[in-house]
């Protein structure tokens, strides 16, 4: 038994195995949580799936932290079910004032992953402004907390470049950058928030290998890979529910200020302020992010690409008020 005197808890090496269809789900998003689903664990890399908690009964945080301990980072529960968990966890984490707002986004962001996973690649534009347009929102009431700091939410953020920590990271840096910038409405913010979800939505077009190709990419697959903004933007064009600025987060956050970018090459001037918004965020989490090729910049170096940069890549006001604003440490103004 891994948690003695429960009936709730399954013999590992006897106990029913997982249903056919599972997801992974981070260990911290079931603390302070009443079970609304079975859920199951994997003894190691190789092992099967094996029944850990019968539904309803609660996980103490003493279970949390012998699995912690035992290095178990994750636990599983159906397809089916892995939307009931995130729809009861998501309001309790965004109103519990007890956790810190770092941590508030930690868990929300965490709880969020296998669902966006699973809309992102399943073909269907509709399924991803769907979700994004639930999670942007709640992404900004988290990252409005004045309490907030910029060192204390980078050091729980991911700064892999899978497509989920991409989107994420990316969106949460135009929430801030727009804050920065002097934007406070929450109905613009959370606009921006759907915006930045969906700014990469074109690479759902682009094969793998390309995308994920460790050297330096042949002059054809550059040229396809500066296809995405395009692609994304007639994904989304014809959607009702989105607004122009947004989709030029999508169609234009590729290109200059100098007006060397793409898909067209257009100068600053002509570039939605949005846009260039989303160029800050992009670049910087591609900076600070783990790639097969190099390793990741410092928040140090990464601001001083940026200030080299500023009025080639970069709107020079923009580039400038990051800078400052990450300099102080503090995510709100």
């Amino acid at each position: 038994m891994i948690s003695e005197g429960s009936t709730a808890c399954v013999d590992q090496t006897n106990g029913p195995s997982a249903p056919s269809a599972t997801i992974p789900v981070a260990l911290e998003t079931f603390r302070k949580s009443m079970l609304d689903c079975d859920i199951y664990i994997r003894q190691d890399s190789e092992g099967a799936l094996t029944l850990y908690r019968k539904k309803s009964h609660a996980l103490s945080s003493s279970d949390l932290d012998r699995l912690a301990k035992r290095g178990i980072r994750e636990l599983y529960v159906s397809h089916a079910d892995q939307e009931a968990h995130r729809h009861s966890r998501v309001p309790e984490i965004c109103r519990d004032t007890t956790l810190p707002p770092a941590e508030r986004y930690n868990l929300l962001r965490e709880i969020s992953r296998a669902s966006f996973e699973a809309v992102y690649h399943s073909g269907e534009v509709g399924q991803v402004v769907e979700f994004v347009e639930e999670l942007g929102p709640q992404l900004t009431d988290v990252l409005s907390d004045k309490d907030l700091l910029v060192t204390e939410l980078f050091s729980l953020m991911d700064h892999d470049d899978d497509t989920y920590s991409h989107c994420v990271n990316v969106s949460t840096y135009t929430i801030l950058l727009a804050g920065y910038l002097g934007i406070d409405d929450r109905e613009h913010l959370c606009a921006i928030a759907i915006g930045g979800l969906l700014h990469d939505l074109g690479k759902r077009h682009i094969e793998l290998d390309v995308l994920n190709k460790p050297g330096k990419l042949l002059e054809a697959e550059r040229k396809h890979v500066e296809q995405h903004p395009t692609l994304g933007f007639q994904d989304l064009l014809r959607r009702g529910d989105l607004t122009w600025e947004q989709l030029m987060m999508v169609y234009q956050h590729h290109e200059r200020y100098d007006g060397r970018g793409y898909p067209v090459g257009i100068p600053g001037s002509e570039i939605h302020d949005l846009a260039r918004v989303t160029t800050v965020a992009d670049v910087f989490h591609a900076l600070t992010s783990v790639r097969p090729y190099r390793k990741p910049m410092s928040t140090h170096e990464a601001c001083s690409f940026l200030a080299d940069h500023s009025g080639k890549l970069f709107d020079p006001e923009m580039a400038k008020c990051w800078n400052s604003k990450m300099k102080s440490g503090v995510c709100v103004s």
